[in-house]
């Protein structure tokens, strides 16, 4: 059977608070409707007006039905046989409605038995027969799909700024614009069947040895303004800094860091391949006279299709046995005059002849003698005998005033070029300096992003805020300005004194990682438990960044419907669930922070009791209830996550 996979039906955004641009009649009550649409978007690329006003019509009254009975609790979605409808509310007013198709099977059809007596029947008139589907209700998680929307209005927030701010500074007109061209490109790369994990609805991963880098990044704070956050980004992890930690900033903006880190290069290819062309022999060019074979490969010889099969040149191995009652003597012309051409070309040599005269003639010149042996020259050239040899000049013999003169002359130019005399030689003297250093490298140079945020206690009222960052190694250091701080003066003056320590800074702290790398290579030896058991696997949360296991991967529907749980009723502390096949343990925890102060009201108790989740998959199908909370306890221990303050 066919499965349909789920999808978006449409998507808007309105505002029920805005009123029509142009003035109206009283009576026509749809103008007034389309006002408060500021986005639409659907799956049918041409929808009627009067659809669309029923669409969002229908989830305005939901929002307002359900607003009666508690005015505290928002609708957030409204479920159906093949649809849900998810309601979020980012913004004060602003409302996001998302219609998403379940999955869905094509229903099997019965066919009728035959009958008994092996007669058919007369066949039936043919009707209209309706397709029934069973529609797939437990994989499309309402928690997951409110998270998704939630991360790219972030997204949004941090490139453009918030709703209202947008509509309060450019208007309704630029606030439409803007949401056309952000949202209409990300509905439609939106793929629901894409099971979304756990991890990313939880936070930014954590660097697992943060508690070791953190101080690094302290220690660089001091160079800094205060109003400066720093942090370090790597293509999977955040290393913050107690700044950065204590401003709350939004989980897109290290998602974006993140992706302004290059990929890394492919690796060179190896020059020796890549210079083939340069090392191989030229081909030689055709004989002038030679005919041009047809053949596209300069070695291969054209094949006449017209020749006769029968007077090849068989081999040995391909006359099938004939060829052994052949006398020796019937081989054929073109075998026996190879081997003569190949011994031929072999004795081609390029000759070159030196005239000696000519030669001693410019040696002399230099300073130098040519000793040529007796004999005729011919001779010694032909049999390679009485070859040249070059001898230095000799003292022996009194020079004449002609030859001082043009000795000094040579020795003059010579100490002109080479910058010393000529009874040492020019390479002696090169390698006889030092060698010159290399030039320090110049320091880093930061780039600036400008980006929208907002202070934690009021996140409508964004302001502009410029990142400056430095790529250096698959790492990114960035000095985040926090717009609820008085700001600094002069930037030059404070990114010159950032850039004097950001290399020593990011070559630290890749060091420290390798060596607490290298402290817990023990651990992560294999032995026969790790290798026959699947190991355990846990991502904690702080709220802000999540510490996980090392390939933490899980799209659980039991995690999930944790998540659901813990969203709805805040009593729910711990859920504890376990498959049928296979079954394994599925446990969720929140409440990880230390016990709250006493003098603190019981809001903000209420609040810091639930700091923290934890989440962890065991696959020990033998493991009981106990085990597995000794198990979370001793996570929770190792981790450390409540003694650092995180939560």
């Amino acid at each position: 059977m066919s499965r349909v996979p789920s999808g978006l039906l449409y998507l808007a955004i309105y505002n029920p608070t805005l009123q029509p641009k142009r003035p109206v009649d009283d009576d026509d009550e749809d103008a007034e409707e389309q006002a408060h649409i500021l986005f639409y978007t659907s799956k049918e690329k041409a929808v009627s007006r009067d659809r669309m006003l029923r669409q969002i019509g229908l989830a305005k009254a939901l929002v307002n039905f359900s607003a009666l009975f508690n005015p505290n609790d928002e609708c957030e979605s409204v479920h159906s046989q093949s649809r849900r409808m998810i309601l979020v509310s980012p913004e004060p007013n602003f409302w996001f409605d998302a219609t998403v198709e379940l999955p869905k099977k094509v229903h099997g059809s019965t066919t009728s038995k035959p009958s008994s007596k092996g007669k058919s029947k007369p066949p039936a008139p043919k009707a209209s027969v309706e397709t029934v589907y069973d529609y797939d209700d437990g994989t499309v998680h309402d928690i997951a799909i409110r998270s998704q929307v939630l991360q790219a209005y972030e997204r949004f927030k941090l490139s453009h700024g918030s709703f209202t701010s947008i509509l309060l500074e450019l208007g309704q007109e630029a606030l439409e614009v803007q949401l056309e061209r952000f949202f209409t490109p990300w509905a439609w790369s939106w793929n629901l069947e894409d099971k979304p994990q756990i991890v990313e609805q939880l936070g930014v991963s954590l660097q697992p040895y943060y508690g070791s880098l953190t101080p690094l990044l302290d220690a660089f704070s001091v160079h800094i303004p205060e109003s400066v956050a720093p942090a370090v980004f790597t293509p999977t992890h955040i290393i913050p800094s107690t700044r950065y930690t204590s401003s709350a900033y939004p989980t897109a903006l290290a998602e974006l860091l993140m992706t302004m880190i290059p990929p890394p290069t492919s690796p060179v290819d190896d020059p020796l391949a890549s210079s083939v062309d340069t090392i191989r022999e030229p081909i030689p060019s055709p004989e002038p006279n030679k005919p041009k074979s047809d053949s596209s490969s300069p070695w291969l010889p054209a094949v006449n299709m017209n020749m006769d099969v029968r007077k090849w040149n068989w081999q040995s191995y391909l006359t099938f046995g004939k060829s052994r009652n052949q006398s020796p003597e019937k081989s054929s012309s073109p075998s026996q005059d190879a081997p003569k051409e190949e011994l031929q070309t072999d004795d081609r040599r390029q000759e070159v002849h030196v005239d000696a005269k000519s030669l001693q003639e410019a040696l002399t010149s230099e300073g130098l003698s040519l000793v040529v042996p007796d004999g005729n020259e011919g001779e010694g050239e032909g049999e390679g005998e009485g070859e040249d040899e070059v001898e230095p000049p000799s003292d022996s013999g009194p020079a004449s005033p002609e030859e001082e003169k043009e000795s000094d002359a040579l020795e003059n130019a010579l100490q002109l070029e080479w910058g010393t005399s000529t009874q040492e030689s020019p390479m002696s003297s090169m390698t006889i300096l030092p060698r010159p250093r290399a030039p320090s490298p110049p320091p880093p140079s930061f780039l600036c992003r400008r980006v929208h945020l907002a202070p934690p206690e009021d996140p409508i009222s964004t302001q502009k805020c410029d990142i400056h960052f430095y790529v250096h190694d698959s790492m990114i250091l960035t000095l985040i300005s926090d717009p609820s701080l008085p700001g600094f003066t002069d930037v030059e003056e404070f990114l010159s004194v950032a850039a004097q320590h950001a290399n020593h800074l990011l070559d630290k702290i890749q060091l420290t990682i390798q060596n607490a790398a290298l402290a817990r290579m023990s651990e992560s030896l294999p032995t026969a438990s790790k290798i026959l058991q699947s190991p355990d696997q846990h991502a904690i949360s702080t709220e802000q960044y999540v510490l996980q296991s090392p390939g933490f991967a899980s799209d659980s529907g039991h995690l999930q419907n944790a998540i659901s749980l813990f969203e709805r009723d805040p009593d729910v502390l711990e859920v504890y669930s376990r498959g049928q096949n296979p079954q394994n343990w599925h446990i969720a925890k929140r409440g990880l922070a230390a016990t709250p102060d006493s003098d603190d009201d019981a809001a903000v108790q209420s609040t810091q009791r639930l700091r923290g989740r934890a989440f962890l998959e065991i696959f020990k199908k033998e493991a009981s209830l106990p085990d597995v909370d000794n198990v979370l306890a001793g996570t929770l221990r190792k981790s450390g996550v409540a003694e650092s303050g995180l939560v």
